[in-house]
């Protein structure tokens, strides 16, 4: 009989290494899914006629990454769409950057030093990038050049990537998934949504004879004598297993689906005391008709993001958002909308106050909506409906205090200082999520952690310790 596995959580960490699993290494798979949904931040849904993802809207290196990897390995195709190189407005004005950073009054030199630092971050080698993690991209930005406007673009750009502010960011793990991104050119979106990655590999797992379960939590990871040895589900079902692999957050699998008591207290204090990337509030709105024909768009209402940035964490809300990523994805791939008609997302830095987002929403859903009438004057015309999803709502669905990725990637928390993907005091044990993933922006940390649990399970021949 084949070792088998039990998975918890079908995000991309956990489907996709219930997948590697399943097909690499003959794993008799099992995994369980908490809600309706397969994917976590991956998930798509519908809602008439039009199809949402939950959260991710682009995907850093598709098919060349850590996804693309997996989907290769198990044997699962599908199709990308190129979201090719945004188009930026500042104000009402539009900007190809940098190839127009010159339009938006940025001096020669320090065009010149911009230009400096991207060919000093191709020539870097894996040495350099860990050093450079010790220094925060702010301070690493500065040493090219100290022009505001360019400081503002990659604050924004830090937030896309990480969601934690510029002077927090790692600048080895930006440079590293920068030179990624310039060497694949293959950013891009998934045709059928983001769902389509994890639908994938759960399918994988099905056709290896594996099962996947929706709407059955998991309520403990079963311990004895220091080994993984299964789970018991929510209605007090225990499957029993050879291997357990958590897609569950680092703090709920150790905290609560293991507990405490099996670790050692240094452990146990790490784990509490990392802390989560910040938080998004984004809309979705459904259009009548096409109102553009942008792909994806990043909006600056100015430059003084970092202003804006400080009194938003006092709990101000602004009349207009600071600074919009907006991917029109109907314009990416048309089966997101019916029709004739569109769909475009905005989705703005906010501070994690969940206590307060229930009388603060429709403020930011207005400074979001302010922010695209900017972009496009005419948006009010063809609205048919705008959904809007601040940190409680993904609190609601994940907990994670409603943060957009997982454990940030800070100074303290990158590289090898992330928790690993070996629990250190369970045997059998493993976790498979972007709280364990070394490199990559996203979903794409959380193949990483998938792609290095199946690595490991194969170098020890799939038996259990």
């Amino acid at each position: 009989m084949s070792p088998k596995a039990v998975v918890v959580g079908s995000g991309i960490g956990g489907s996709g290494a219930g997948a590697l699993l399943a097909v690499r290494l003959g794993l008799e798979v099992e995994l369980y899914e908490k809600t309706h949904l397969l994917g976590g931040r991956y998930a798509s849904y519908e809602r008439d006629g039009f199809r949402l993802d939950v959260g991710c809207h682009a995907v850093g290196s598709s098919e060349k990454g850590p996804i693309g990897k997996i989907l290769e390995e198990v044997g699962e195709r599908i199709d990308w769409v190129r979201t090719k190189s945004p188009v930026y407005f500042v104000g009402d004005r539009r900007y190809r950057f940098p190839r127009a950073a010159s339009e938006m009054g940025v001096p020669a030199q320090d065009l010149e030093g911009l230009m400096r630092l991207f060919a000093d971050v191709m020539a870097m080698t894996e040495a350099d990038l860990a050093e450079l993690d010790r220094t925060d991209l702010r301070r690493f930005l500065g040493r090219y050049t100290q022009d505001r406007r360019v400081e503002a673009l990659f604050a924004f750009l830090a937030g896309m990537y990480f969601c934690v502010p510029l002077e927090e960011t790692p600048a080895g793990e930006w440079a590293f998934c920068h030179r990624e991104l310039a060497r694949n050119l293959s950013t891009g979106y998934p045709v059928g949504g983001t769902g389509a990655i994890p639908e994938a590999f759960c399918r994988a797992i099905e056709k290896a004879g594996g099962a996947v379960h929706r709407r059955r939590p998991v309520r403990r990871i079963l311990v004895e004598n220091g080994r993984a040895v299964g789970v018991t589900l929510d209605d007090g079902t225990v499957r029993r297993a050879d291997f357990v692999v958590s897609n569950a957050d680092v703090k709920t699998t150790v905290l609560d689906l293991v507990g405490p008591e099996h670790y050692d207290g240094v452990y146990v204090e790490r784990i509490r005391s990392l802390r989560w990337a910040h938080c998004a509030f984004t809309i979705r709105v459904a259009l009548d008709r096409p109102i553009t024909d942008d792909r994806f768009v990043v909006y600056l209402r100015d430059f003084d993001i970092l202003e804006d940035r400080d009194r938003i964490r006092k709990g101000c809300v602004p009349e207009t958002a600071p600074s919009l990523m907006v991917p029109i994805l109907s314009n990416l791939d048309p089966t997101a909308a019916p029709e004739g008609k569109q769909i475009l997302y905005a989705g703005t830095g906010c501070w994690p106050d969940l206590a307060r987002m229930g009388e603060t929403r429709a403020q930011w859903k207005e400074a979001c909506l302010n922010g695209l009438r900017r972009i496009y004057p005419n948006l009010d015309r063809h609205i048919l409906w705008v959904k809007a999803a601040g940190p409680d709502y993904i609190d609601s669905l994940f907990g994670e205090e409603g943060n957009v990725i997982g454990v940030a990637q800070t100074l303290d928390q990158v590289g090898s200082s992330r928790p690993g993907i070996v629990d250190p005091g369970v045997r059998n044990l493993y976790h498979a999520s972007a709280d364990t993933g070394v490199h990559g922006i996203g979903g794409e940390l959380a193949a990483d952690a998938a792609l290095r649990v199946y690595e490991h399970l194969r170098a020890l021949g799939a038996r259990p310790a």
